[in-house]
C-alpha cells in the first residue's frame, strides 16, 4: 500500500516524465530569456516554494499567478474544460508538545492542485496584474519572414508562452514573445526549429512518425 510520500514522489515524477516526452525539451533548459517572477498564488500573492517552484516553471506559462478551483470560482471565474492541473505540496514539521511527555514531532504532508490563469476564463480585468517585459528592439529579418510567409500550409503561430512547441493536436506553433530572445537570430532559429516539427507530419504526412506524433502530442525546443 502506498503511503502519502511514495504517492506525490510518483506524482511528480510522472509529471516530469510527460513534460519531457511531449515537448522534448528539459523543462529548465531554455534558449530565450524568462521573466523574473516566481511562481505565486494570485489571492495571497506569496511565492511557491521548494520543488513547487520548479514544478509550476515547468507548466510553461508567461504568467506566474495561480490559483485553485476554490479561489477561481470565488472570483467569479472558471477553468477551461479539458485544462490540467499541477499539484502543490504542502509540508510542516509539528514540533512535540513540551507538556506531554508522550508527545512526539512529527510531519505533515499533503497536496492540492493549482491552475494558470492562462487556464481561466471570466477572472474579472485588473485581478491579474500585468507583467512588464524586456525592452528590446525587434528588427524583423526580411528573407526570415519570407520563407515564413511561404510555407505551404503554414501551421497558426501562437505567441506568449514560456516555451517554444508544436502540437500536431492543435495545429499550431506555440512560441514566447519575440522580445523575449537574446536577438533576432535567436528567434527565428527557434521559430523555423518549430516549423521543421510540423513538416515531419504536415508536409511530408507520409514520413514514418512516432506514437508521439501519432497521438498528437507536441514536440518542443
Amino acid at each position: 500500500m502506498k503511503n502519502g510520500r511514495n504517492k506525490i514522489n510518483e506524482m511528480i515524477t510522472e509529471r516530469m516524465i510527460e513534460r519531457i516526452q511531449t515537448t522534448g525539451e528539459l523543462p529548465w533548459h531554455k534558449p530565450w530569456v524568462s521573466q523574473d517572477a516566481r511562481p505565486q498564488n494570485l489571492i495571497s500573492r506569496k511565492p511557491y516554494r521548494g520543488v513547487n517552484t520548479f514544478l509550476l516553471h515547468m507548466m510553461g506559462y508567461a504568467q506566474p499567478f495561480f490559483l485553485t478551483m476554490k479561489q477561481v470560482n470565488g472570483l467569479g471565474g472558471h477553468v477551461r474544460k479539458g485544462e490540467k492541473s499541477m499539484p502543490v505540496i504542502f509540508w510542516k514539521f509539528v514540533d512535540a508538545d513540551k507538556k506531554d511527555p508522550e508527545s512526539k514531532s512529527y510531519a505533515i504532508l499533503r497536496y492540492y492542485h493549482v491552475f494558470n490563469v492562462a487556464q481561466c476564463d471570466g477572472i474579472p480585468e485588473g485581478k491579474v496584474p500585468e507583467l512588464e517585459t524586456p525592452d528590446r528592439e525587434i528588427n524583423p529579418i526580411t528573407d526570415a519572414e519570407q520563407l515564413v510567409a511561404d510555407m505551404p500550409n503554414r501551421p497558426e503561430i501562437k505567441y506568449g508562452r514560456s516555451y517554444a512547441a508544436y502540437s500536431p493536436l492543435g495545429d499550431e506553433v506555440r512560441m514566447p514573445s519575440p522580445e523575449m530572445f537574446l536577438s533576432d537570430e535567436a528567434f527565428y532559429s527557434t521559430l523555423f526549429h518549430e516549423l521543421t516539427h510540423y513538416a515531419d507530419t504536415g508536409i511530408m504526412p507520409y514520413r514514418m512518425i512516432s506514437p508521439l506524433q501519432s497521438k498528437g502530442v507536441r514536440y518542443g525546443h
